[in-house]
């Protein structure tokens, strides 16, 4: 067998994987979000100064000339301006600007478009509210997750993205023993093991066909 033929027969079946790894994907749906308006999918949340968690929180000044803690809530109105990594400068229907988690917001009020999930639950659990300890509803097993600050399974709370029984989408904790996280698909595994044996097949019939050769060239 010649090198060329061998390339060939390798770079066949990095195609015919990569076929079937795309075939063999579970169906995503975007969750890009652009500049324009925006609801808060979270039961309340804060703005910051900076696009960082440790920056301080905008306040306002009320009557009395005191700093009040902006605080949004479950579907309110934000327009969103800018992004930077994972967070978006927005204004709230009140005038008052500052950067906000942008997982807790969402461009589709009717819900028409999800998430892109990438992990499903073990079983019935409970979507926690962003304190971890009030629930808000009990999901069913092999319900779509998306895990936004990804996944550490020695963490007791999983942060999810999770469309509700109502069709709303949420931002809550779920208990991390009840995730499972995407990886390679069944089907994927047997389609990559049927390859392999067949490469191993048509090695062997080379090997032999190649052998055979040899044995009429000793015997002249």
């Amino acid at each position: 067998m010649t090198k060329k033929f061998f390339a060939k027969i390798m770079l066949s079946l990095c195609l015919i994987i990569s076929l079937i790894a795309s075939i063999s994907a579970p169906a995503t749906f975007a969750n890009a979000l652009s500049t324009g308006q925006a609801f808060v999918i979270a039961s309340k949340c804060n703005l910051y100064t900076s696009a960082d968690f440790s920056s301080n929180k905008v306040t306002v000044l009320d009557e009395e000339e005191q700093p009040v803690l902006i605080t949004l809530r479950l579907n309110d109105k934000v327009v969103i301006t800018d992004f930077q990594d994972d967070f978006a400068f927005v204004e709230t229907s009140k005038g008052a600007e500052g950067w906000m988690y942008k997982y807790y917001l969402t461009q589709n009020e009717g819900q028409d478009v999800y998430p892109v999930f990438n992990a499903s639950t073990r079983n019935n659990t409970i979507v926690y509210d962003t304190d971890k300890t009030t629930p808000i509803e009990t999901i069913q097993k092999d319900t779509r997750l998306y895990l936004y600050e990804g996944f550490d399974k020695k963490s007791d709370y999983t942060a999810v993205q999770v469309v509700l029984s109502d069709t709303s989408l949420r931002v809550g904790y779920i208990n991390t023993a009840d995730i499972a996280p995407d990886g390679v698909s069944k089907t994927l595994i047997v389609a990559i093991t049927i390859i392999a044996a067949a490469v191993t097949i048509i090695l062997s019939l080379v090997f032999i066909k190649k052998k055979k050769k040899k044995d009429k060239k000793h015997a002249k």
